[in-house]
């Protein structure tokens, strides 16, 4: 544009030409987003069709392995014993913080009760991974749609991007 003196307004072109970069760059977030939105998906569903561990139980937290910074962080891991379903006794080493004698749901597969873990079902994790998935999938979206819609929108991502790029390039 011009002002009155016929100059070129120098903050007008600054504001379209981040704008029209936010617009570009917007493209390849959006592919992004979708790709990962995807792949978070079709993880979600793999877990929900894989088969569940049949074993279930009850285990006794029998050692923990663990200095403080670990046990601050959960990342302690602790030997466990429980009866597996041909009435053995088994043990096997699960993540976090426990107790000794602690009694902590367990999951494990018959066939090899040495994989036992805790309680947390494919089902639960794969539900999870499909509502995250979608929120991806929608946010990039939306994000893709305002960018596209508002100058301002475009221009704050272009200046966002533009600001990464010199960022991480020095």
């Amino acid at each position: 544009m011009k002002n009155k003196g016929g100059n070129v307004n120098l903050a007008e072109n600054i504001y379209e030409a981040s704008a029209t970069f936010g617009q570009i760059v917007s493209y390849f977030q959006l592919f992004a987003g979708l790709i990962i939105g995807a792949l978070v998906i079709v993880l979600g569903v793999y877990l929900l069709r894989s088969k569940p561990l049949d074993g279930k139980g009850k285990a006794v937290v029998t050692a923990i392995n663990c200095n403080d910074t670990e046990k601050v962080n959960n990342n302690c891991t602790s030997t466990v014993q429980f009866t597996g379903s041909d009435g053995k006794q088994y043990s096997a080493n699960i993540q976090g913080v426990y107790s000794i004698g602690q009694e902590i749901p367990i999951n494990y597969d018959p066939k090899h009760p040495e994989t036992a873990n805790k309680s947390l079902s494919n089902r639960n994790i794969g539900i999870t991974c499909i509502v995250v998935g979608s929120l991806i999938l929608l946010a990039s979206s939306i994000w893709f749609y305002l960018v596209q819609r508002y100058k301002m929108a475009a221009a704050v991502n272009g200046v966002g991007q533009a600001t990464n790029i010199i960022t991480n390039t020095v």
